[in-house]
């Protein structure tokens, strides 16, 4: 028991260790903004090959789903299916940014699951590939125009779960061959993450800022820590600048290898200070608040730039053992839960008629 004991507060440590380092510092207001351009649908589809009330989805010609007005419960095993419809206007109808963020390969859709896990996905055009339990595909400018379905089957892998199918399209800023890319307020920043140097370098249009910190900081763990043995520095007109801070707390530089002679005031201070105050202030924290910075922090505020997410859920059945005072009773096995909530209710009845008769008697 105390060793179980020990793992669990083990677990919890970690887990609160991981929140604090994604939260640490970074005080920035995410900005939600839905795709609007592009239509997206999910419906829950049964297993049978046929017409019910002119209502099925028939993507290529050979096969036939029911389209199902309302899911079904279910149970451990038990499979579901769906289709996620992604639906394109002709480009003319598509704004000038969203056109841009295509050709740049920045619009994804994401199908992933809870409860259940992924047997198959088909679709009308190329199938995508199942990784990892997640169904991802990019978008190019191909798609304008076009209708795409994908056909996903599930089988639920958890007992008494609800499963759950959720399609998500959206437009993400994503590191690519060690660099992330965003914008904010007008204003394009990169940061650079070299994993050799245990570094993260954000550039700015008059200058970057360093930022070393202890291990490779892909997620925001421990490793994500800012290094305190190694000094911040600012690069302005080719020119390193370390930051050192005074004794009075206010900031001041010191050219990389001369840090006897510090630049505390001039021009040259402003220029260097404006850049550093800027990525700062971009990346929501102080001087002092810098205390973690990892992969994960910058895909976590700046990753996604608009996105818009459709679900479907199939209810957890379940199966109720009723001991009831005569054994030729017994409760449905369907695992449906309206039925197994219909039984209890007329077993409920048949003790109290009984208990209404031994009283009048």
């Amino acid at each position: 028991m105390k060793k179980i004991l020990t793992i669990a507060i083990a677990f919890v440590m970690v887990f609160a260790l991981a929140s604090t380092a994604l939260a640490a510092g970074w005080d920035i207001v995410v900005k939600e903004k839905e795709v609007e351009d592009i239509k997206i649908t999910i419906d829950a589809l049964s297993g049978k090959k046929e017409e019910v009330n002119n209502k099925y989805f028939n993507p290529d010609g050979d096969e036939l789903w029911v389209v199902l007005e309302k899911t079904y419960p279910v149970v451990l095993e038990d499979y579901v299916r769906a289709v996620v419809t992604v639906e394109f206007p002709e480009e003319g109808k598509l704004s000038d940014d969203m056109k841009a963020y295509i050709k740049n390969g920045q619009l994804k859709l994401t199908i992933t699951n809870s409860g259940c896990k992924f047997v198959s996905v088909d679709s009308n055009y190329v199938d995508p590939s199942i990784v990892d339990d997640e169904i991802v595909k990019y978008f190019t400018e191909t798609a304008y125009g076009k209708t795409f379905h994908y056909v996903v089957l599930a089988q639920v892998d958890k007992a008494k779960v609800d499963a759950k199918i959720t399609a998500t399209l959206g437009v993400y800023n994503e590191w690519k061959d060690g660099k992330f890319s965003w914008e904010v307020d007008g204003e394009d920043y990169d940061v650079w993450h070299n994993k050799g140097e245990k570094i993260f370098t954000v550039v700015t249009d008059d200058g970057k800022v360093t930022f070393p910190v202890v291990g490779a900081a892909v997620k925001a763990d421990e490793d994500s820590k800012i290094d305190a043995k190694r000094a911040i520095y600012v690069t302005v007109d080719g020119v390193k600048y370390h930051v050192v801070k005074q004794v009075n707390n206010l900031l001041s530089f010191a050219i990389e290898g001369d840090v006897a002679n510090q630049i505390q005031s001039g021009a040259t201070y402003n220029k260097v200070a404006a850049v550093l105050e800027e990525v700062l202030d971009v990346l929501g924290f102080t001087y002092e608040g810098v205390k973690y910075m990892s992969e994960e922090h910058f895909v976590k505020y700046f990753g996604t730039i608009m996105e818009t997410e459709v679900s479907k859920v199939w209810p957890s059945g379940y199966v109720v053992e009723l001991d009831t005072v005569d054994p030729s009773i017994r409760p449905p096995q369907t695992g449906d839960n309206t039925s197994v909530v219909g039984f209890a209710m007329i077993v409920v009845a048949l003790v109290a008629a009984v208990v209404l008769k031994k009283v009048r008697a």
